[in-house]
């Protein structure tokens, strides 16, 4: 395995273990109908590297699978939770193609928050809970709260003297 790869596979492995870490410290406030997940600010990560989406996608997915052993959340956000953040990741990853940062600041955060919000609105009506409308409202609410509130400062702090590019090239 050469450097490059090798340094990608380190570098999902951290921000799984991350997102996983401050999910389950914030558990509190991590599942729900309302929540506000913290560690859903390392969804903005795809916009500097590729290495970025499994290790997002990973870390929910074990954050989810955390959330059902522990009465968290159930079974079915394993599934639709993770592939909300997969998609996000992905989306992020094409946006961050772009050279403006006021782009990436701008829409980079979206993904995850209309992701979450239609893909975990309907998991919320169909298996458990609410109307559409409210489930929605409330997971994308929670994910602009997050993801543009922590997320834009955490980009700025990235393209501050390059900093992204020390960490992901």
């Amino acid at each position: 395995m050469n450097n490059f790869k090798l340094k990608h596979v380190i570098l999902s492995a951290l921000i799984g273990a991350l997102y996983v870490a401050v999910t389950i410290s914030f558990a509190e406030i991590s599942y729900g109908q309302i929540q506000f997940r913290i560690s859903e600010v390392l969804t903005v990560l795809p916009l500097f590297s590729i290495a970025a989406i499994p290790g997002v996608t990973l870390g929910c997915l074990i954050s989810n699978i955390y959330g059902v052993l522990y009465g968290n959340t159930m079974v079915p956000d394993v599934f639709f939770g993770t592939i909300a953040t997969l998609i996000a990741g992905i989306t992020t990853y094409f946006i961050g193609k772009t050279k403006k940062k006021k782009i990436k600041m701008m829409f980079g955060p979206m993904p995850a928050v209309i992701a979450n919000a239609i893909i975990v609105g309907i998991e919320l009506t169909l298996f458990y809970e609410g109307t559409l409308f409210l489930n929605m409202l409330f997971v994308g609410v929670g994910e602009i709260v997050v993801c543009y509130g922590l997320g834009v400062p955490l980009i700025a702090a990235l393209h501050k003297n390059n900093i992204y590019k020390k960490i992901f090239n």
